[in-house]
Order: C-alpha cells, then structure tokens, then sequence
C-alpha cells in the first residue's frame, strides 16, 4: 500500500499540516502510520475522504467532538451520519435566530424605539400554602433539577384548581454559564391537607429534606399571557420591559422576583396556546384614610379578587369605558433596572417540558400568563 507523507496528504485533502498533527493527537484523524524514529506521519488513499468530510465539517463551525461521532457514523451509515448533520444545523439555526432577535432587542434599548404592545392585566392571588425546593445551579444543571423537583412537589400532596394552583418559578438571579442564580420552584398545596395542616412533616411527605414550606399572603400580581409560539429568550425580553414600566407608571411596589407560572404542558400545546404567565406580585395598597397612617395587614386582599385589565395596548378596566395608554419604551443603557426581573431567562425554557405530568393547579379558563425570570 502506497502510503503519503503529510505534506501530499494536506495538498490532496485541504487541509493544513498543523491541522492534521491537531487531529491525529485527539485521535480524530490519526496516520496510518508514524515512524518510531523520525516521527513522520504517513496516510493512506483511503483516509482522502474521510478527511475532505473532516474539512468540510469544520468550515461549518461544528466542534471536534461532534465531528469525530459524525466521521465515526460516516463510514459505516452515511445516512445516518447526513441527519446528524441535519440536526447539528438546525441547532445551529435556533440560535442564529434568537441572536438576531437579542439583536434587535438592544438596538431599541439603545435607540428608544417603541417596544411591542402587551396585554397587561392584574388579578388577586389569595393566601396559600406553597411547597418549594430552591437550588443554585448553572444552565447544564436545570433540566437535571426540573425533573427531579417537579416529581418530589407533586408526591408531597394534593394541589389547588384554578390559576392560584399552577406551579411556578421564580429566579432570584441569572441561571446561565456564569451565574447559578438561585432558582426556586414553588407548587401550592390544598387548604386542610396534611402538610398545609401542619400534620404531617414536610420532609417526609416529600421525601425529602430540601423541601421547604411556607404561607404566602394574600396578594395582587400583573401578569401578560404568552402563548407558546413568543416563548424563549430573547423574545421575552420586551414582555420584561413592559411589566416593569407599567409597575413604575402605576406607582407599584413589587412584592417579589419576576415569576413564571407554568399553566400549560408545552409537549402538547398548539402554537397560540397560551403556556404560561410573566408575572410580577405587587404589594397590596391601603385604602387612604384620614387620621393616624394604618398599615395593611399581611395577607389581606385588595380589589376582592377582580381582574383587570391596563396598559400598553391594552384596556384599563375602570368599570365603564377605559382608556387607552401609550406604548411604553423600552429602558436606556445606564436607566438602572427596577430590581423586580431576576434574570433566570435562559434557564425558562428548560423548566417547560418537565412541568406538567398531572402536576395539578390548572387554569380552567384556558388561560394563564408567564412569568420568566
């Protein structure tokens, strides 16, 4: 068998010799043989090939690794090794496309150009009992956690109806490469069950001992609705800009981190299914009364529980007639962020195809918001 030195063999497979010394040390490309003396690699007429397609893989910006399994595939199922391929693209794709959004999104930041309209409501959350398992974690550590913690918290005990019912999360920080947030889920219990009750301990109806339990006041929260097709990050970045510019305009408080509350199982939903809300819980407001300044009691509940509507493309429910406000815009560089987004966003879309499995708390109305951090 003709063998050829390195140098013919990077004139006929286009590539260099500092690349093919690369590849045969992480046993990508290795010679066919290597001179126990001199140290001169020599390759064969059939590695020609292989390497073109080593080549050709690399101008795609495809990492080693996942070149090294599509070469291995290659030679022995090409098929199987061109849908590889496919998938690897695809992926690749997804992100070109949430970088051209994130693009667009700080080229109004820095512009000032209107941001999108939102159907921003509120709505009164009662008082309920929540189990919850908080965890700092990195983005490759998420979907471990989901499907672990979603299952502890549905084994602890029976859930709520309706939307004060759905699971939720709340990020306290980022959750990426970087941060390790924390990260916190939370499922609401029913009134009178055993850990509600107090009854049964905590740890041992869940099995574990990370399971915390706590009762969360009475509260209002604004929330915009999303749908499955305007899910992911940074889509949901100007949904983001608009809960907070509506809590500044309103002269709100917030009570708490940005939320998302998981109201739809993402696996089956259509394209328009609303899947979950963005929502931020506000501070309840004392009525304004004359004589000494009286606090709210915690837990106590404002508006009796109505719903409404306001703000940014949508109808501010003032009983009858409403206005119409201006769209907001989005905030400046250096405008300091209100503090109320705990930036978990690239962790959200992990947490979806976890969720769900009879995990209880539906919102039967078919709706329910997202609240991503």
């Amino acid at each position: 068998m003709d063998l050829m030195t390195i140098g013919t063999f990077a004139m006929r497979t286009r590539l260099s010799p500092k690349a093919l010394r690369l590849y045969d040390r992480l046993g990508l490309l290795p010679p066919v043989r290597t001179d126990p003396v001199s140290g001169y690699r020599f390759y064969s007429e059939d590695q020609v090939a292989g390497a073109r397609l080593v080549a050709l893989l690399r101008q795609l910006g495809m990492p080693l690794p996942v070149i090294a399994d599509i070469a291995g595939i290659a030679a022995k199922a090409p098929g199987e090794a061109a849908e590889a391929v496919a998938r690897y693209w695809a992926g690749v794709e997804s992100v070109t496309a949430e970088r051209r959004a994130l693009v667009s999104y700080i080229q109004a930041r820095l512009t000032g150009d209107d941001m999108a309209r939102y159907d921003i409501q509120t709505r009164t959350i009662g008082e309920r009992t929540l189990l919850s398992i908080s965890r700092h974690l990195h983005l490759a550590e998420t979907d471990a956690f989901f499907g672990d913690a979603f299952a502890r918290l549905r084994a602890a005990g029976p859930g709520v109806e309706g939307i004060a019912g759905c699971p939720f999360l709340v990020f306290y920080g980022e959750v990426s490469d970087d941060s390790d947030g924390p990260m916190e889920l939370c499922r609401p219990v029913a009134s009178g069950s055993a850990v509600d009750s107090g009854v049964a301990d905590v740890a041992g109806v869940a099995g574990v001992a990370d399971v915390q339990v706590r009762v969360e006041p009475g509260h209002e929260e604004v929330f915009i609705r999303v749908a499955l097709k305007d899910m992911g990050w940074p889509a949901l970045m100007p949904a983001v800009d608009a809960l907070e510019a509506w809590v500044r305009e309103q002269g709100r408080e917030p009570a708490g981190a940005l939320r998302q509350v998981l109201i739809a199982d993402q696996r089956t939903a259509a394209p328009d299914t609303p899947v979950c809300d963005l929502s931020v819980p506000l501070r309840l407001r004392c009525p304004r009364l004359r004589g000494p300044r009286l606090r709210c009691p915690r837990g106590e509940e404002a508006g009796g529980g109505r719903q409404g509507r306001s703000g940014y493309g949508a109808r501010q429910d003032r009983g009858s007639g409403g206005s119409r406000r201006r769209r907001g815009r989005p905030g400046q560089p250096g405008d300091g962020r209100s503090g109320l987004v705990a930036a978990g966003r690239s962790a959200q879309g992990r947490a979806q195809g976890n969720e769900r499995r009879g995990f209880g708390g539906r919102d039967t109305a078919g709706g329910g918001g997202w609240a991503a951090g």
